[in-house]
C-alpha cells in the first residue's frame, strides 16, 4: 500500500522528504486517511443525517469542510510527529504542502462519494446539486 499511495501522491508532490516519507510508511497511512475520512464524512452526511432539514448547501458544505479539514490536520501533524521521532527534521512548509496534496485527493474522493451516495438516500437526493 505504501508504494501505491507513494506513486499516487508523488504525481503532484515532489520534495526532499519523499524518500523519508516512504521509508517511514507515511504514504500508506496518509493514503488510508485521505480515503477513509472523506468516505466516512459523506456516509455520515448522506445516511446519518438523511432528513429534510439538511437538504441544501449549508449542511453539505459543513460536512465537506469538516472532512477535508480533518484529513488536512491528520496528514499535517501525524507525519511531522513521526518524522520527528525518527530524528528527521524538515521545514513546516514541507508538511503543509504534503497535507495540501492529500487534501486535494480527499476533495476528489468526497465528490465521488457525493455522486454515489446521494442517489441512495431519500431526502438528500438533491443535496447539494
Amino acid at each position: 500500500m505504501n508504494g501505491f499511495f507513494a506513486k499516487m501522491i508523488e504525481l503532484i508532490y515532489s520534495s526532499q522528504m519523499t524518500n523519508d516519507l516512504y521509508d517511514n510508511n507515511i504514504y500508506g497511512v496518509a493514503g488510508l486517511v485521505m480515503i477513509l475520512v472523506p468516505v466516512l464524512g459523506a456516509l455520515i452526511f448522506y445516511f446519518g443525517f438523511d432528513k429534510a432539514r439538511y437538504v441544501g448547501w449549508k449542511a453539505w458544505a459543513l460536512s465537506f469542510l469538516l472532512s477535508i479539514l480533518t484529513c488536512f490536520l491528520i496528514c499535517w501533524l501525524w507525519p511531522q510527529s513521526a518524522m520527528g521521532k525518527a530524528g528527521l527534521d524538515y521545514a513546516s512548509s514541507e508538511y503543509v504542502y504534503f497535507s495540501a496534496i492529500t487534501s486535494i485527493y480527499s476533495v476528489i474522493i468526497f465528490m465521488i462519494c457525493t455522486f454515489v451516495f446521494r442517489f441512495r438516500t431519500t431526502n438528500l437526493l438533491h443535496s447539494p446539486f
